[in-house]
């Protein structure tokens, strides 16, 4: 096996394996893939990288190279390079399951509880009282999606996103005087919709709402079959709790598992 440097030359090449692929700008990510002897492509890592960090936005290896060593390796690699530039930490997340934890482990990093996913199914929303009352019959939203913002809006949303995997013409984001005040990142999967990104600055309900329409005359337009399930992921506790009262309670919100935040010193 080696590892080579993504380029924009060869990044078409590993394009699919990047599930943070928006992030854009060779200044600010680092990508790294591995391929065999006979240059087959095995896996790739993308790490964004900001004060002096290295946060690890996606790492993929194809099912038939898994339990090589590749994952390490790719991991090894990077945080060598980031190190040698003087970075002070590599960062990430991995699922709070037994493997993903012994392999973090494993390889120096430190965990802590991070973002909590839930899932509940867009036909009990359209039931709830709350969408009765403030959803339907109304007009739709007037959240932007991301592809409708300005190129100064786009650089500013682009700067204060951690999560890059995302749809630019079904997220929404609410952005005044160069802060965003609220946005929800959304990317639909056939009947199954992630929202890996939830936030509003003032954790206004309204705020939330308010994408939560958007999203819902998004479905409407365009998937037939409205029994969508949707895939919501939290990082503060306290957007969780407004959120699942929004959606009318706990018995609509259904816990998915929770992600660990994983942090790598590079110490001498």
């Amino acid at each position: 096996m080696k590892i080579r440097r993504i380029t924009n030359q060869n990044l078409k090449y590993f394009r699919p394996l990047l599930t943070g692929g928006r992030l854009k700008g060779r200044h600010n990510v680092i990508r790294l893939g591995m391929l065999t002897d006979e240059d087959v492509i095995a896996g790739a890592i993308q790490a964004k990288i900001y004060e002096k960090t290295a946060d690890i936005i996606s790492l993929y290896i194809y099912p038939r190279f898994r339990k090589q060593g590749c994952g390490s390796a790719l991991l090894k690699v990077i945080s060598g390079l980031v190190k040698a530039q003087g970075f002070e930490a590599v960062t990430g997340e991995f699922l709070d399951a037994p493997a993903a934890v012994s392999f973090a482990r494993s390889l120096g990093f430190e965990l802590f509880p991070g973002r909590n996913q839930y899932y509940f199914s867009l036909k009990e929303y359209y039931r709830s009282p709350l969408y009765k009352k403030f959803v339907e019959g109304r007009e739709k939203s007037r959240m932007k999606t991301v592809s409708s913002l300005s190129s100064r809006e786009q650089a500013i949303f682009r700067s204060f996103i951690k999560y890059g995997d995302y749809d630019p013409e079904w997220s929404t984001a609410h952005i005044e005087k160069g802060r965003v005040l609220s946005c929800m990142m959304v990317k639909p999967e056939g009947n199954c919709i992630s929202v890996p990104f939830l936030y509003s600055k003032s954790s206004d309900r309204m705020e939330f709402l308010n994408h939560i329409r958007s999203l819902s005359g998004k479905v409407s337009g365009r998937v037939s079959n409205r029994d969508v399930i949707v895939r919501m992921t939290f990082q503060q506790d306290k957007y969780e709790q407004s959120f699942t009262r929004l959606i009318g309670g706990k018995e609509h919100m259904h816990k998915d598992g929770q992600y660990m935040t994983a942090v790598k010193l590079l110490q001498e």
